[in-house]
């Protein structure tokens, strides 16, 4: 899978990470909610087991978008299933339909 190199202050490697996916600035919502796994933690979860869904990241980088969507829209409309709701109202509805 994808790899992802962290470097030192000094310009040294630190760090490789391996991952089962990594997504690029086209990916949507949608995109993010369907390949990451987010749903099979759901329904496990339902299934009595533990899980945890996290974004890691700078700050900046889009791991409260991605989480739960758009703060401007939530802040206006609610959680009222649009396009760039983040993983936490999308679980929420796959919950409760």
């Amino acid at each position: 899978g994808p790899r992802v190199e962290v470097g030192n202050d000094d310009g040294t490697r630190a760090q490789v990470f391996r991952c089962s996916d990594a997504f690029d600035g086209r990916a949507t919502q949608e995109d993010v909610y369907a390949r990451c796994g987010a749903r099979d933690v759901l329904l496990r979860a339902i299934g009595g087991y533990a899980g945890t869904v996290f974004a890691y990241g700078q700050t900046g980088s889009g791991k409260t978008y991605t989480i739960l969507g758009d703060d401007r829209l939530i802040a206006a409309r609610g959680y009222a299933g649009h396009a760039s709701d983040g993983l936490l109202p999308r679980a929420a509805r796959d919950l409760f339909d």
